[in-house]
């Protein structure tokens, strides 16, 4: 996802990192450990080595600034980042616009099924058991973090929204190939294009 704001493109482990920043000056630990802790790697990809680019980023687009500070007992020294009024009113923006907007969904999985054409009915059902394994997988982990941090109906509700939303995809995603590897089984793989 890339949102624009103001002639500059924001893209989603930007608008990520600004809005944890948002919730409280941090430094790049701080946010690493509020990804963590929330389990939001189960529906984004943003590595620890990557959070000090999109800082870097986010301040070069003055959303952001920054001060070396120096916390008591602590010897190290740290940059702390604070959201300026810029980036206030553009996460806000980006929220209306990201909830307001559905995105065509991109994947992998589309393209190697618009291509399952080339593979063996074999070939193609070893491969789709492996991504079904994989949803399971990630299902699994979704829940585990979901489950630590408080569980179903026993979080903020909005929190409990964003586990739900994963929890309801990652099932219509099982449904949906669990479907396709019987069709398989049933009428093999052929690929017919109508001229």
């Amino acid at each position: 996802m890339r949102i624009m704001f103001g002639g500059e493109e924001l893209n989603s482990k930007e608008f990520i990192i600004l809005s944890l920043i948002n919730e409280e000056s941090s430094h790049a630990y701080i946010l690493e450990e509020k990804i963590e802790q929330r389990g939001m790697r189960t529906w984004t990809e943003i590595g620890f080595s990557s959070i000090y680019r999109i800082l870097n980023n986010l301040e070069k687009m003055k959303f952001v600034s920054s001060e070396i500070i120096q916390e008591d007992g602590d010897a190290r020294i740290k940059k702390r980042y604070t959201i300026t009024k810029k980036g206030q009113e553009e996460l806000k923006q980006a929220v209306k616009q990201a909830l307001a907007i559905s995105e065509r969904c991109k994947s992998d999985f589309a393209i190697g099924l618009s291509n399952i054409w080339l593979l063996k009915k074999e070939e193609a059902l070893i491969a789709l058991e492996l991504f079904l394994q994989s949803i399971h997988k990630r299902r699994e982990i979704m829940i585990e973090r979901w489950n630590q941090i408080g569980g179903q109906g026993k979080i903020p509700f909005l929190i409990d929204a964003l586990f739900e939303h994963g929890d309801v995809v990652s099932k219509a995603e099982l449904q949906f190939v669990e479907s396709l590897v019987q069709k398989i089984k049933k009428h093999g793989i052929t690929h017919v294009i109508n001229k």
